[in-house]
């Protein structure tokens, strides 16, 4: 499967993306995980995406202080993901088993049991290189690891890195210093390394590339933080392909990006503008361009804040949430079958009270494969709100079928589902869902002291 670059990808993806990075840098790791999540499920080959959800993963796992009982716990509880994977390995349902090893790692990205599993279903589904991706950063925690040596050393003799290779053989040989095994490999990735660097250098692909302003260009885009000469750089060269083609919506797509990372809002603005009237009716365009314009009224709220103008930032920020309002419910109306927008409306209204239309549109947006569990964790909000305890429950455990690993998302739902239990009287089922959070995660909101008191009762 080729490997997709940022530029390959939809604008939506890329849109998923830049705000799943700057949540990661801001340290907002479980919203980069969610929008990185989805980056992936749309785009399993953007392998950009793929990293920095494993960095961001890992972040969490050790924020949370996991360790050996962690994996032990996480193992038991991800049989039921594992065993499956393992099955669609063995019928050749590669893709199918990588989803399942991704949704494990979400759990526990340490595991070396579901690293094993990805980096197999990675390597079947020709992802070699996510599979590389993902063992070069648990080989961070586990730097002598023979699984994992192994694999990474197989790996880049299959990509033709023979140079990775002996490194990782060469270690591998100090950790199994007996095996022939292991020496035949190091001597086979020996002998390619001395054969390519005959001729070549593989570090030094400028030698490449003839145009040094392309190569520029390339390292440019490839950078994770760029400079604002790199910005101008890319802008310059992205207008210059506007010229040559400029029926090509996704070079403004790029162009409206980069002017937005300069802080040229308006130019952006304009500039998806011009892209939507050569390509009118397109949902993801138009996404962007609302996008743009709340970032140029957040960038007008921080203004004046820091100039010490409250109250002028606080009339902006009423009418930055009055315009996101609008438009989004213009968007629902326009692309009634858009799912996303539906999900979207669905939560601005649940967060100002009108739980009634809120319900609808989360009625509608459970019908997407990637908003279905969020959706009726919503419904069973709005339920709850309502006081239909019976209904909320109902839509409570839809959701938490849903999501088999214990993340985020599904201890919030077994807790909202404990809390609609308590609201119903029945504090032994409540205890249930409070004790399945309780015994992976003692820390969450007060559910320590809510399993106490059922043991003191």
């Amino acid at each position: 499967m080729a490997t997709q670059r940022i530029e390959d990808v939809s604008g939506q993806v890329r849109d998923l993306y830049n705000k799943g990075f700057t949540a990661l840098e801001r340290g907002k790791i479980d919203y980069a995980i969610e929008l990185l999540t989805r980056c992936v499920e749309m785009s399993p080959s953007f392998l950009q995406a793929r990293r920095y959800l494993r960095l961001a993963e890992v972040q969490r796992f050790k924020n949370k202080r996991g360790n050996w009982l962690t994996h032990v716990i996480s193992s038991i509880s991800g049989n039921s993901l594992y065993v499956p994977a393992k099955a669609m390995l063995s019928a050749g349902k590669f893709m199918q088993a990588l989803n399942h090893a991704e949704k494990l790692l979400a759990a526990d990205p340490l595991n070396k049991r579901f690293v094993n599993l990805f980096a197999e279903a990675a390597t079947k589904a020709g992802m070699a290189e996510a599979a590389l991706q993902t063992l070069e950063i648990v080989r961070e925690t586990y730097p002598r690891d023979a699984d994992i040596l192994q694999w990474l050393g197989t790996l880049y003799m299959e990509i033709g890195d023979a140079k990775g290779a002996c490194e990782c053989f060469e270690t591998l040989s100090e950790v199994k210093p007996n095996d022939p095994q292991v020496l035949r490999w190091l001597k086979n990735a020996t002998a390619q390394e001395s054969i390519a660097t005959d001729w070549t250098n593989p570090d030094d692909y400028r030698s490449k590339i003839k145009d040094s302003k392309q190569a520029a260009q390339l390292e440019a885009s490839e950078k994770a933080v760029k400079t604002d000469r790199d910005v101008e750089m890319l802008i310059s060269a992205t207008q210059a392909k506007i010229e040559k083609e400029p029926g090509n919506v996704n070079y403004y797509r790029q162009l409206s990006r980069l002017c937005t990372q300069k802080g040229d809002f308006a130019q952006a603005i304009a500039v998806l503008q011009q892209a939507i009237a050569r390509n009118p009716g397109d949902p993801e365009l138009e996404g962007s361009l609302s996008t743009a314009r709340l970032q140029q009224f957040d960038d007008a709220v921080a203004t004046l804040k820091a100039a010490g103008d409250a109250q002028a930032a606080e009339a902006k920020q009423i009418e930055r949430d009055q315009f996101a309002f609008d438009d989004l419910r213009d968007r629902v109306t326009r692309y009634p079958n858009e799912l996303k927008y539906r999900f979207e409306f669905g939560v601005m209204l649940f967060g100002i009270g009108e739980v009634d239309l809120a319900i609808q549109q989360f009625q509608f947006s459970q019908r997407s494969a990637t908003y279905r569990a969020r959706s009726l964790h919503y419904l069973g909000l709005a339920f709850l709100q309502k006081q239909l305890f019976d209904l909320a429950i109902g839509q409570l455990e839809q959701a938490l079928a849903e999501v088999p690993t214990m993340d985020e998302v599904r201890k919030a739902i077994l807790y909202d589902l404990g809390e609609a239990c308590e609201a119903l009287g029945n504090a032994e089922k409540a205890a249930q869902y409070y004790k399945q959070i309780y015994q992976v995660d003692i820390g969450y909101r007060d559910v320590a002291r809510k399993v106490e008191q059922v043991y003191n009762r």
